[in-house]
């Protein structure tokens, strides 16, 4: 790539000595040079810098979408059921969240069918079988 910085600062180099002001033109345009010059050093033509921007743009856009997640997929999580009028803790398996059109997240489990968001984690879900069995029993105790 052809570094038109070091042929700028030359021709600004005798520009000064003939017409340039030092402080308030010639300082100004060597530093303008000089960031040219960083610029120059990266090896990245301007269509590149593009191509990055519009990179950075598509994967922000994926990130404003992105949700962390409480535990991995496949992790044993326990879930608080309600089956024949009686709540029971259930083991399952994390397999999967959806976003549809309701911009909530839905966890889907490998081997439990039931309705679940994000949200329900730590109300109604748990990452071990002691956090549900004391939800439950805070439940029941507070049911008596």
């Amino acid at each position: 790539m052809e570094r038109v910085s070091d042929e700028a600062l030359d021709i600004l180099n005798e520009l000064h000595t003939e017409h340039l002001a030092y402080q308030s033109e010639y300082l100004p345009l060597v530093e303008c040079v000089n960031v040219c010059s960083e610029y120059e050093d990266t090896g990245i033509t301007p269509d590149e810098i593009n191509q990055l921007k519009a990179e950075n743009a598509a994967l922000k856009a994926r990130l404003d979408k992105a949700v962390e997640l409480p535990c991995k997929f496949g992790d044993t999580v326990y879930v608080l059921m309600q089956r024949n009028a009686t709540t029971e803790v259930v083991k399952g398996t994390f397999k999967n969240v959806r976003r549809y059109d309701d911009d909530v997240w839905w966890v889907e489990f490998s081997d439990i069918w039931i309705d679940k968001t994000l949200d329900d984690f730590g109300k109604t879900v748990f990452l071990t079988k002691a956090e549900a069995q004391a939800k439950l029993d805070a439940m029941k105790g507070g049911a008596e």
